[in-house]
């Protein structure tokens, strides 16, 4: 559980104002971070559901969404899993650490560890958002 209330706060240190998110918002970070970019897919009473990820551009255009993660953050527990990753395309098991013999449960710790990590690297870079301005495809 350690690792899921982490997650929570290291997300919110990350999107402070997440009810003000109307429907997403990039982050720059410092010179040389990557774009992050966030959406917000759903909200209900005591969890919202974000979509984090940075877009990486591919050879003949178009973008790669990598890390491509879901997150679901519980309000009431205090705590924030993944719930969805790599939707968009194949999953590279090995980018999160997952084995093919693991089993469901040693996966979800895996990829929320990576989670972890990969949240705590957002804020060393600098990265945050506090937009309240909805952004347009």
């Amino acid at each position: 559980m350690r690792i899921y209330e982490q997650n929570y706060r290291l997300l919110l240190r990350l999107v402070p104002n997440l009810d003000d998110v109307e429907e997403g918002d990039i982050s720059s970070g410092q010179e040389d971070a990557m774009s992050l970019h966030l959406s917000v897919l759903e909200r209900n009473s005591y969890t919202v559901t974000v979509h984090l990820t940075y877009l990486i551009p591919k050879e003949g255009g178009g973008f790669k969404a990598t890390p491509d993660l879901q997150i679901r953050l519980y309000h009431d527990a205090k705590v924030a899993e993944v719930y969805l990753y790599n939707k968009h395309g194949q999953v590279d098991a090995q980018q999160f650490g997952i084995s093919v013999g693991d089993s469901e449960i040693t996966s979800r710790c895996k990829i929320n560890a990576f989670l972890e990590k990969w949240l705590a690297y957002c804020v060393s870079c600098g990265h945050q958002f506090s937009s309240n301005v909805a952004l347009t495809s």
